[in-house]
């Protein structure tokens, strides 16, 4: 164990933490909202009736960037930044990063922002929590759009459901973040086209993930992943309407197995887009938007 220490010690040099009070002092004041005590990052923007916007595992509402303006024409659009990622503070309580933790989180947030309904957009593991809200709080969520989402969690190889793997990932992971080539390279698996993924994105990206706290949330996400903690949402219970948009050429969520997964639930309606990877509100968000504003609004 003091070897690994010692290890995680060298590596964790590697690259610089954002302290939080810094993230605070350099975002609009209100961008933060306050949740019992923990301050967390909302992009609010637009009138009209609530969609909130839930990003990615390892990504932050930065991903809704092109996205989020094609909608405020008719939305109030709120874009969370949840547990881990983005410019939310860290929370050091494990459970706070379990499925069960972000969807407090979401509930919280929409609670302080006086939200008692809304319609929901997740985009990949966002989707599985957008799920998971309308499981616990029907009431909460009207309608869903599912943006490649996660819907299946295969359970990890034996070697990473051990505790020392663990130790070994976050080294790993602050090697890769010291490197701006390295996490780009890692990164363009969620894109169809390399240009939609220029360095200059690759690095909000990955200062979004530069923040103090980033070991806690690390071990935390590690240990759910370990004891396979993420269990997908019963789609026999979503009763809201639900409408999955998924890109043909998706290499991190494949069409076939969202097709697998969605198969005799006719109340779920699919759009294939031709041409697009797994980030559709990045690689092309005039048309996401499109679909978007014929769902909520009625009209598909």
């Amino acid at each position: 164990m003091a070897a690994a220490l010692g290890v995680i010690m060298t590596f964790s040099a590697c690259t610089t933490l954002t302290p939080f009070e810094e993230i605070a002092g350099g975002v609009a004041k209100d961008h933060l909202v306050d949740v019992k005590g923990q301050r967390v990052f909302v992009k609010q923007t637009g009138s009209g009736p609530p969609l909130v916007l839930l990003h990615g595992f390892a990504a932050s509402s930065y991903t809704f960037r092109k996205l989020q303006p094609l909608l405020d024409d008719r939305f109030e659009t709120i874009a969370i930044d949840w547990n881990g990622f983005g410019y939310t503070e860290r929370p050091p309580d494990r459970e706070a990063y379990t499925d069960e933790g972000q969807v407090i989180l979401i509930e919280e947030t929409l609670e302080a922002l006086d939200i008692d309904s809304c319609v929901i957009v997740g985009h990949s593991y966002g989707g599985h929590l957008g799920l998971k809200l309308a499981e616990k709080r029907p009431e909460l969520v009207e309608k869903l759009v599912l943006i490649s989402p996660a819907l299946k969690f295969p359970k990890p190889p034996w070697h990473l459901r051990l505790a020392p793997m663990r130790w070994a990932g976050y080294p790993a992971v602050r090697l890769l973040l010291s490197s701006p080539e390295r996490f780009r390279s890692a990164y363009l698996a969620s894109y169809h086209d390399p240009d939609d993924f220029p360095i200059e994105v690759s690095e909000e990206y990955r200062k979004r993930l530069l923040v103090e706290g980033l070991g806690n949330a690390y071990f935390a996400m590690s240990r759910n992943i370990q004891r396979g903690l993420a269990v997908p949402a019963d789609l026999q219970q979503i009763d809201q309407p639900v409408f999955v948009i998924a890109g043909e050429m998706d290499g991190i969520v494949p069409l076939k197995s969202i097709e697998n997964a969605i198969q005799g639930y006719p109340s779920i309606t699919l759009t294939r887009l031709e041409d697009v990877g797994h980030s559709s509100p990045e690689e092309i968000p005039e048309a996401v938007a499109g679909l978007i504003h014929e769902f909520v609004e009625g009209d598909r």
